[in-house]
């Protein structure tokens, strides 16, 4: 694969090793809350297995460039005997490296990684670099970092945890256990709507989704992929904002002149007769509930009074701050696959949220890969005859009435 390994570690190593392995890795002054994850993690797993004298312990150290190509870290003593616990710290590698991961009982990933295994229970807990962790059947505890991570097992009664950053978690056939923890998290699930039982709210729910999938708990998910579409786990709370006066004619100096001279009463005035039609103004529907959620820094200024809102705060502060105003737009993903955009948001001309908004789905660009522009309008006539952003639309009316929003996430899932 052009990887090269440097392996720490010898058969005669015990469990009292895989603690300090796992600080060896994680000992940089940004990897503190990492570290308390990780060993944590690791002290869980040595406690669930007891007094096990031959623990294997190693640290695996590639470095390189990654290729197309898998490097394999498989089982040293495939009878069995002796259960294993290894460190691997992809660091070292140029790009993202993929890795098999065969019959290894547990697992510390520390950097950038694909992780793809085979059958038998397995733990694996990451750090906060993005990876994709995706096992074989079997009773699995897979622990992400704060990164934007993949985390799933094929089959089995599963423990998956999201931990920070945004998420896409899959559980397959068993009774499985999946918490997102902070961050915008998604759960797929292998039926339809339709098939689905479920009890949610809260953020927080219970799917019982059906005799081939399980009976699935969900805990801080924020959105369902069904086979058949997306659906939020709670109806956005909040209103349609459409603009802010005073931010609207800052914005437009002819239109605040035009005020002015008392050919409109108001900017808001100008945007319903004209604005609207002309691009202009910022049509978002910000969710109450899910932005306060997101961001603790701004429920504790509207608590004490600062804003009034979580509109207010996004439409004042937030949209230029990157942050999203619901589970379906997704500022990191919109930027990342339009980069004119993000060379003008870098240039401090737009936003995120205020070019789809504007632009965007008039171009029929994506908000995320959670809801397809075009298939909405495509879908709903009456929306495209009325000219409005068909994301505002759904979160005011089709998630309220219970409709699936069609999602674009092809290879979202690893």
């Amino acid at each position: 694969t052009g990887i090269g390994v440097t392996v720490v570690g010898d058969v005669t190593s015990t469990q009292n090793g895989l603690i300090p392995a796992i600080k060896a890795r994680t000992g940089d002054v940004n990897q503190a809350a990492d570290q308390i994850d990780m060993t944590g993690a690791g002290s869980t797993f040595l406690q669930d297995i007891g007094a096990i004298p031959n623990l294997l312990v190693r640290t695996f150290l590639p470095t390189g460039t990654a290729s197309t190509t898998s490097m394999t870290i498989s089982s040293i003593d495939e009878a069995g005997a002796r259960q294993q616990a290894f460190v691997v710290d992809t660091r070292g590698v140029t790009g993202t490296l993929a890795i098999k991961w065969d019959l290894i009982e547990f697992g510390a990933i520390v950097g950038p990684a694909v992780i793809t295994g085979g059958t038998g229970p397995q733990h694996v807990v990451a750090d906060s670099a993005n990876q994709v962790i995706i096992l074989g059947a079997g009773n699995d505890t897979l622990r992400a970092g704060d990164g934007r991570d993949v985390v799933g097992s094929a089959a089995g009664n599963d423990l998956i945890f999201g931990q920070g950053g945004y998420d896409r978690m899959f559980g397959g056939a068993g009774n499985d256990s999946l918490d997102g923890g902070s961050g915008s998290d998604v759960v797929r699930l292998g039926i339809a709507r339709a098939d689905a039982q479920m009890v949610v709210g809260a953020r927080a729910g219970f799917a019982r989704t059906g005799s081939t999938e399980g009976t699935d708990r969900l805990t801080g998910v924020e959105l369902l992929r069904f086979t058949d579409g997306v659906m939020l786990n709670t109806v956005p709370t909040g209103q349609l904002q459409r603009i802010e006066e005073a931010t609207y004619l800052n914005r437009f100096t002819d239109v605040a002149a035009a005020v002015r001279a008392g050919v409109f009463t108001s900017g808001l005035d100008h945007y319903a007769r004209h604005g609207q039609r002309e691009g202009r103004g910022d049509l978002f529907t910000v969710d109450e509930a899910f932005y306060r959620a997101q961001n603790p820094d701004v429920d504790r200024e509207i608590i004490s009074g600062n804003f009034t809102s979580a509109a207010d705060h996004f439409l004042r502060f937030g949209r230029k701050e990157g942050r999203d105003a619901s589970a379906l737009f997704d500022t990191v993903w919109y930027l990342e696959r339009n980069t004119d955009v993000a060379a003008a948001v870098r240039a401090g001309s737009t936003t995120a949220a205020d070019h789809y908004s504007q632009f965007g789905w008039r171009e029929q660009r994506d908000p995320s890969a959670w809801f397809d522009t075009s298939a909405y309008l495509a879908e709903r006539a009456d929306v495209r005859a009325i000219g409005i952003n068909p994301l505002t639309h759904y979160l005011d009316f089709g998630a309220r009435e219970g409709r699936l929003a069609p999602a674009d996430d092809s290879g979202m899932f690893g």
